[in-house]
């Protein structure tokens, strides 16, 4: 049965009159008199990542041949490398300075979920190495450092978003933070590594991007390539050098906070100039460190023994080990893993408050109903009459990507037929929209209030 309760808006938005209910009538269905959707959806799944898998091998293909032989100097500089706070790099501390200012959660924006501007400088100042900029209102990305640690913050799975009244907070949760507290400084380097390497997408940072490749695929890709980068830029006097941060190489395929994270870890030495008068990091070269090209090797190795797709990609609740079949044999004190947090599924009446505009209503419906039967409540609350056209449910997971529900007449997986309401890892205070008819485009915004015992 599905409760839903139609809200007059008139008092707070004025007359709107082609979206009011009828009052605050509360009307009852059963589930019998709803569509169910199932039919030609009983095919076969077909696995969305193939795509992403066939990409991958041929870059590995490409780019493998291009790598010295794994020698036995390697490996003996990878066993003998102390890790700490500050070795081979500042990511343990810098990380650690992250969550210490955020403290328990830190307002962010609406759209991209991202840090406030006057939150960045006094972040900048206080990593271990800070980047100088000239520009008079620098964003997020206008810090790769912190690009880069926003990024590790959102994979690691140590936050998450909630919605608190008009405005968003970036929250952390207490459970994994215990978790990461227990961590000896290997098992904190490793953590970070492979939520870089294996968990990172761009998408975490722009929810519009759709490149094939995840954040470690790029690095293995260009990691080569950055041998030379120092010889591209045009030959000119060191005061007329062009920052190599503008290069397309690093700005663009690699990503400037992916070249940053690259010197937190160790991976290479970074030399940076003043910067020009309105500009930005003024980046003058870029040097390679053995322990990047072992680490480099070492995930190489563990990518093809996975066959490129990592199971974090099939199931984002799988625990942080997954290069650790690979490292462990060198780096023998990576012991512990840190903790995930599951959301486990919770059976009762979910309150939804749904917007559209500045009108609004709030529905109760059953958690074990499929979404395509949420979609039809809020097209009937909303008074629309034909409900035959292609629709989605679009929400951000705890890691920061982007996932879409789609309709069984669409393509892309899964399906609104297949997914319940109480699948969907949405807390209370957390939201996700709804959208309907491609053409006319009708965004709903779908805030999760409260849930209910069950009927």
């Amino acid at each position: 049965m599905i409760k839903r309760e139609a809200q007059d808006i008139d008092e707070e938005f004025g007359d709107d009159s082609n979206l009011d209910g009828e009052g605050n009538e509360m009307e009852r269905f059963y589930l019998d008199d709803w569509f169910n959707g199932d039919g030609d959806d009983d095919e076969d799944d077909k696995n969305e990542l193939a795509f992403e898998q066939q990409i991958r091998q041929h870059n590995f293909e490409r780019t493998i041949s291009q790598f010295a032989p794994f020698s036995e100097t390697a490996i003996a500089q990878l066993k003998a490398q102390t890790i700490d706070e500050n070795q081979p790099g500042s990511i343990i501390q810098d990380f650690q300075t992250l969550i210490d200012e955020i403290g328990q959660e830190i307002s962010v924006s609406a759209t991209q979920k991202q840090l406030p501007l006057t939150f960045l400088a006094e972040l900048n100042d206080r990593l271990t190495s800070p980047l100088r900029l000239d520009l008079a209102r620098p964003q997020q990305k206008s810090y790769p450092n912190i690009q880069g640690l926003y990024l590790l913050l959102r994979a690691t799975g140590l936050t998450h978003v909630i919605k608190q009244g008009n405005k968003f907070a970036l929250q952390i949760n207490s459970k994994v933070l215990e978790s990461w507290q227990t961590l000896n400084f290997t098992e904190k380097y490793c953590t970070l590594l492979e939520a870089w390497l294996v968990r990172s997408h761009e998408a975490m940072l722009d929810p519009k991007a759709r490149s094939p490749l995840n954040e470690g695929a790029k690095v293995f890709q260009h990691w080569p390539h950055l041998s030379q980068i120092n010889a591209i830029t045009p030959k000119r006097t060191a005061k007329e050098q062009e920052s190599l941060a503008e290069s397309i190489l690093l700005k663009y395929h690699l990503g400037l906070h992916n070249v940053y994270l690259m010197q937190m870890f160790g991976f290479v030495t970074l030399i940076s100039g003043a910067p020009a008068k309105g500009k930005g990091w003024n980046l003058q070269q870029v040097e390679q460190q053995p322990w990047g090209h072992g680490i480099v090797q070492l995930y190489s190795q563990a990518m093809l023994e996975q066959d490129f797709i990592w199971q974090f990609e099939r199931d984002p609740y799988t625990p942080i080990g997954e290069l650790q079949p690979t490292f462990q044999p060198y780096l023998p004190q990576w012991q512990k893993t840190l903790w995930v947090d599951k959301l486990e599924q919770t059976e009762g009446v979910y309150v939804f408050q749904v917007s559209l505009n500045k009108a609004w209503r709030k529905l109760a419906i059953d958690s074990r109903l499929p979404l395509n039967q949420l979609g039809l409540a809020i097209l009937d609350a909303f008074d629309f009459d034909d409900p035959m056209h292609l629709d989605m449910f679009e929400y951000v997971t705890p890691y920061g990507t982007t996932q879409q529900i789609h309709h069984p007449q669409a393509e892309g997986r899964p399906k609104t037929t297949k997914v319940t309401i109480n699948e969907l890892p949405l807390r209370v205070g957390q939201s996700m929209k709804y959208i309907f008819d491609f053409g006319d485009w009708w965004e709903f915004q779908l805030l999760l209030e409260e849930i209910e015992p069950p009927i």
